[in-house]
């Protein structure tokens, strides 16, 4: 389940700025995903949790600035860029707005993720800084036993519901920890420590109900980018396509690179091609390649289409 901190006994109170925490967290040396070891960062994002006017102090400071330091963030207005600590790890202010915030009646609960349970790709430490905080319900899962294609059923074992509350810090675990997130009562604001360093492995959206996978998402931008490589060299981009396939160290972007390929090549081809994503160690470059190929065969077309 969600590791939440309990114990704060002999903790320092003392409030930081953001620059001596990168300064303290740079120090500690911390490995990245190490759990353990990124729990031990707790009492160093208490003392920043502690600071009650960095945050207002800096999206004022930013607004006057035009946002010129937000430029070139990969988040959306819900999230502050606080500082890069490293190549692993950088330290966001994440914006929770209440349900009937306007913001919300706008955009919609989707932009926050708020009812959808997911799992993450990176594991991070969170506090509740500001606002009574959002409400989870928490689930557990095993991700190694799912082969991770849309519309598989998952078993998520139901652990607690509780909120993130002001001074509240916990540690999301990747690709262990499921959560379906609650709009907040009134306004809140969490500070989060989150490991950046690489993965490559997807997160997954799972159905309301709890039980199967209803989107894959995480590092899945890359994809389009083959098919247009193939689409633009054609038969030319089969070999790299393949060595793709061979190399990648994620699984979904070595499924894409053969159907890139395959696109691109003969019946025959695309059918030797796919046969190599069967007959693949991975299980879920295996079991994405068996539902193409059921879907070229024109099976299933309805439930299979979002998929390809």
């Amino acid at each position: 389940m969600v590791r939440i901190v309990e114990d704060k006994t002999g903790w320092r109170s003392d409030p930081i700025s953001v620059e001596e925490f990168v300064a303290l967290f740079k120090d500690m040396d911390i490995p990245p995903q190490d759990e353990d070891a990124m729990l031990s960062a707790a009492p160093l994002l208490h003392r920043l949790n502690n600071n009650k006017t960095f945050l207002g102090e800096m999206i004022l400071e930013e607004m006057l600035q035009d946002v010129r330091s937000q430029e070139g963030s990969a988040y959306s207005a819900q999230v502050v860029m606080l500082a890069t600590i490293s190549s692993d790890f950088f330290v966001r202010a994440n914006f929770w707005p209440a349900q009937e915030d306007e913001v919300v009646k706008k955009t919609g609960s989707a932009l926050f993720a708020y009812g959808q349970p997911h799992d993450h790709n990176f594991s991070f430490l969170t506090s509740g800084y500001f606002g009574p905080g959002y409400e989870s319900d928490y689930y557990v899962y095993d991700r190694d036993a799912y082969e991770g294609y849309i519309g598989e059923t998952v078993e998520l074992t139901f652990t607690q519901t509780s909120f993130l509350s002001e001074g509240k810090i916990q540690l999301y675990r990747a690709h262990k920890d499921v959560h379906v997130q609650k709009p907040p009562k009134s306004l809140s604001v969490s500070l989060n420590i989150m490991d950046s360093s690489p993965s490559f492995r997807d997160q997954f959206l799972f159905s309301n109900d709890l039980k199967s996978i209803e989107r894959v998402a995480g590092i899945a931008a890359a994809w389009p980018t083959l098919d247009a490589a193939a689409a633009m060299l054609g038969e030319e981009a089969v070999a790299p396509l393949l060595h793709v396939a061979a190399r990648h160290r994620d699984p979904s972007t070595r499924f894409h690179a053969l159907k890139a390929a395959a696109n691109v090549l003969d019946e025959a081809g695309a059918a030797k091609v796919m046969e190599v994503g069967i007959n693949s160690e991975s299980k879920m470059v295996a079991a994405w390649s068996r539902r193409y190929v059921d879907w070229l065969a024109g099976e299933k077309v309805v439930a299979l289409a979002r998929e390809f």
